[in-house]
């Protein structure tokens, strides 16, 4: 009786509370709020614009992969009817669902039973509801920092980006984030309802938005050394290229000129896969007489050996005061 008492109370109050996905059947999900206390079932009529299109894009990857041969295959002899097929699709595309969180309003409780039933819908009637999410939202943001590493999942796909889910509020990873590799669409590696793992990069209070990245949390093909690459160009597998990369010249000169560098000479210059429209360089790893830069633009990467005594810490701080004046003139990436 108590828990119906304070169920009513949120009824009446409108409240927002984020919630995890339990489970699901065919005509909803089951939802529970650990944070409040309330355990209830949330219809598919009841779920918000954003949830449907998420079930949405789920369902199409469903039935895609039902289309394949492989798949058509394994359904044995029985051929299921259309009907059935629709369900099975939705019953798939439900599953995924579960275990992420989302945030609901309790819209009715019954008294008898003590039976709950959740809402995503903001109704035009009652427009304190779209401010008690918002609020709802805002305590979550607020305990997200820049760094925090977890997971995603994939809501929708377009060409500059995925859209994701994270901890109930909406995120991006922009096409640049996902891989360091070239990419035509992010299509290529991610699929609706794929949970990966990212990382957070900005966190945006006012829009309620979370821009992620998957490739941070990758190792990158650039701060190892060129060894492998250059071996590769020689014996022609990787196509070398001729000259240096803008800016590197520059680099030389700054760095023999501080005082403390003895010379800094650039290496071979090759093809890659990793791909930057702006110039980067990166301290990458110690060499036999000081350390190894490597420097990148468009599809090359060319490493840079540097002669020096001076400690590793110190060296990049010397690349860092580089990078700071060629900034004025140039895009940069510090190391």
């Amino acid at each position: 009786e108590e828990t119906i008492q304070l169920a009513q109370q949120f009824v009446e109050a409108r409240t927002w509370v984020p919630a995890s996905v339990m489970g699901h059947n065919a005509g909803g999900l089951l939802v529970r709020s650990e944070e409040e206390g309330l355990y209830g079932f949330l219809p598919l009529s009841q779920m918000s614009p954003g949830l449907r299109l998420w079930l949405a894009n789920l369902e199409k990857e469903e039935e895609l992969r039902r289309a394949k041969p492989d798949a058509a295959a394994a359904k044995g002899e029985g051929e299921e009817q259309e009907g059935d097929a629709k369900r099975a699709v939705r019953l798939a595309a439900l599953a995924a669902i579960v275990g992420e969180q989302i945030f609901v309003r309790l819209l009715s409780v019954d008294a008898t039973s003590g039976r709950m039933v959740m809402t995503c819908v903001e109704e035009e009637a009652h427009p304190e509801d779209e401010e008690n999410l918002r609020q709802a939202k805002r305590r979550v943001v607020s305990s997200l920092t820049e760094g925090d590493v977890m997971e995603a999942s994939v809501t929708n796909v377009a060409p500059f980006g995925a859209f994701c889910q994270v901890a109930g509020l909406d995120a991006m990873v922009h096409i640049s984030e996902i891989t360091y590799r070239r990419l035509s669409h992010p299509g290529e590696v991610l699929s609706v309802g794929d949970r990966v793992k990212a990382v957070v990069t900005n966190v945006d209070p006012a829009a309620l938005r979370v821009a992620l990245s998957i490739k941070r949390l990758q190792k990158d093909p650039l701060l190892e050394t060129l060894d492998e690459l250059v071996a590769a160009s020689e014996s022609g597998v990787v196509a070398a290229v001729e000259g240096n990369i803008p800016l590197v010249d520059d680099v030389c000169r700054m760095l023999v000129r501080g005082g403390e560098v003895e010379a800094a000479v650039p290496g071979q210059r090759v093809r890659s896969s990793s791909v930057s429209k702006e110039f980067q360089l990166f301290l990458s790893t110690e060499s036999a007489n000081g350390f190894k830069l490597v420097a990148r633009h468009l599809d090359t990467m060319q490493e840079v050996n540097v002669t020096t005594s001076m400690p590793r810490e110190e060296l990049k701080v010397a690349v860092a005061g580089i990078i700071a004046k060629l900034a004025k003139d140039t895009s940069v990436v510090q190391p």
